[in-house]
């Protein structure tokens, strides 16, 4: 790669990083009109920390307003019940995405148990392609072993 290449990736770089940025934090109309109920379940639906509400009060306190404590608490309640079940316990394991403590007490023991089995799986398959790679590599050396001791018997 030329470092030509590499001017024009840099522009690139910054735009999807204010993107993401973007995406992280909330606008004055967002702020004002939001439905704290519908925003705790869409984080509690996605695994997320209460201190993602944090980001979001940081991020509304720009525009004087403070988000609903309690009907951002019950929406995220509603969506962690819908988030921490053993299916999707299993499937953060089995994907390798890092284990989060955000279940109720009622839950956590069955989602964590699901995630432990899921997270075996992923890292027995992780083996199993290190060893695969491992095994391509000593059939390349041995191909060239073969080839090269056919040229010196030639």
């Amino acid at each position: 790669m030329t470092n030509h290449s590499c001017n024009y990736r840099w522009p690139l770089v910054v735009v999807l990083g204010l993107l993401v940025a973007g995406c992280a934090s909330m606008g004055e109309d967002e702020c004002r009109v939001a439905d704290w109920r519908a925003i705790g379940y869409e984080d509690g639906v996605s695994g997320k920390a209460a201190s993602h509400l944090g980001e979001r009060r940081e991020a509304c306190a720009e525009y004087g307003v403070t988000p609903n404590f309690a009907a951002y608490q019950q929406g995220r309640e509603e969506g962690l019940r819908e988030f921490c079940t053993p299916a999707s316990g299993y499937r953060l394991g089995r994907n390798g995405q890092p284990f989060s403590a955000v279940c109720p007490s009622e839950l956590q023991a069955d989602f964590h148990d699901a995630y432990k089995s899921g997270r075996e799986i992923y890292q027995a398959a992780a083996v199993v392609r290190a060893t695969r790679s491992k095994l391509r590599r000593k059939q390349h050396e041995l191909e060239e072993i073969r080839s090269s001791l056919t040229r010196k018997t030639s």
